[in-house]
């Protein structure tokens, strides 16, 4: 079985007692490395594809950077990754919306 959570300090105590849960690994936030690995794995065809409006080639930092530029919010992995599957056959509409899906979906924790 496997258990995440944000919050260890509020699970019950029974809950994560020796013999229920024998591992506890911490998974910080994503550094640039992590965040331009995971959106060259989650959009492969970035990497192949050449237009006008974005250098693709550069697809992956402009995504870091605008990752970077959101202020006041810590940005983990799943918030991330929920950004990806609402656009996970266009990258370009992913970067374009990135600023605003931030800001509306998690505006109650800045």
């Amino acid at each position: 079985m496997f258990l995440t959570t944000n919050y260890i300090d509020r699970l019950d105590a029974a809950m994560t007692r020796p013999g229920r849960v024998d591992l506890k690994v911490l998974i910080n936030l994503p550094d640039d490395d992590q965040l331009e690995r995971m959106f060259n794995r989650f959009y492969p065809d970035a990497l192949t594809t050449i237009t006008e409006e974005v250098n693709e080639l550069n697809a992956a930092k402009e995504f870091v950077r605008r990752v970077r530029n959101v202020k006041g919010l810590s940005i983990s992995m799943a918030m991330i990754q929920g950004h990806f599957m609402m656009h996970k056959n266009d990258y370009k509409a992913m970067l374009e919306t990135i600023d605003n899906y931030f800001d509306d979906q998690f505006a109650s924790l800045k």
